[in-house]
């Protein structure tokens, strides 16, 4: 009889989760190259932002972003509080930080409207392929009464959900939803991007500071989900069982189909 056996590299996919690794052994390998790129960051402003000096962290956190990001990338930062503004946008990092409002002194945390700008923000004329929406904040909803995203049940979540399927269709976007305390409704952006990551607020300036690395991490991960339930199957030809028994030669063929668009493949123990 013979055996197969074939599994993904675990080594492969254990780097999606470090930095340096995850470049080298997925995006290499993948054909994924680091191209200039869309990044937007809501930050809440609400007047709550000023506990235990979360707002200054943030800032020291985008600062530590900046310097990761290349001179070709495209930021955004968008404010929200009882509204969104975008305080600043394009190529010009050196100078982002200064658009920020020097105090968060807001009197609502709309996190629906702060979403609804940056993907306005990620469909811009000329917006790269690739792009991140990092949201930002420490509160629950706390909005205007006529606000579209008043409740975590207003019909705004769903138009935003809409939104952001079109988008997906043109553009690889990674969504992460960054807490700053232990009960916000961050997490509502998951609503929006399904595959959202939670960040943990004490994690926000380390991973703000690896973005960059982080978003050719998650277009390797969407390749490899493709590949989630392929297959390879083994067929001989060639088999003469009656020349083996008869001569002790035989020189059949093995072929093995894959069906893995971008999964590594390890093939081994093969027997005949």
């Amino acid at each position: 009889g013979h055996a197969l056996g074939c599994e993904l590299d675990r080594d492969e996919l254990g780097a999606l989760g470090n930095r340096d690794r995850g470049r080298d052994l997925v995006g290499a390998r993948r054909g994924i190259e680091r191209q200039a790129s869309d990044y937007v960051v809501l930050v809440d402003v609400s007047g709550s932002m000023t506990d235990d000096d979360r707002y200054d962290k943030v800032r020291s956190a985008l600062t530590g972003m900046m310097d990761a990001l290349d001179p070709s990338d495209h930021v955004a930062l968008v404010t929200f509080s009882t509204d969104a503004e975008v305080v600043y946008e394009g190529t010009d990092k050196e100078t982002a930080l200064a658009a920020l409002p020097p105090r968060p002194t807001g009197a609502k945390t709309d996190i629906g409207a702060g979403i609804e700008a940056g993907i306005a923000q990620l469909r811009r004329p000329g917006a790269s392929p690739s792009g991140v929406l990092a949201l930002i904040t420490d509160g629950t909803i706390d909005t205007a009464d006529d606000s579209p995203w008043a409740t975590p049940d207003a019909p705004g979540w769903a138009t935003l959900a809409e939104d952001a399927t079109a988008l997906a269709a043109e553009q690889s976007v990674a969504a992460y939803a960054i807490a700053l305390g232990d009960e916000t409704d961050a997490g509502l952006l998951g609503r929006v991007f399904p595959e959202a990551r939670n960040v943990p607020g004490d994690e926000v300036g380390p991973y703000l500071g690896r973005i960059d690395a982080e978003l050719l991490n998650f277009q390797a991960a969407e390749k490899l989900r493709a590949d989630a339930n392929g297959t390879v199957t083994a067929a001989w030809t060639n088999l003469d069982a009656t020349g083996l028994v008869t001569t002790g030669n035989a020189q059949p063929t093995l072929t093995l189909t894959s069906t893995l668009g971008s999964a590594p493949v390890e093939v081994g123990d093969l027997e005949l």
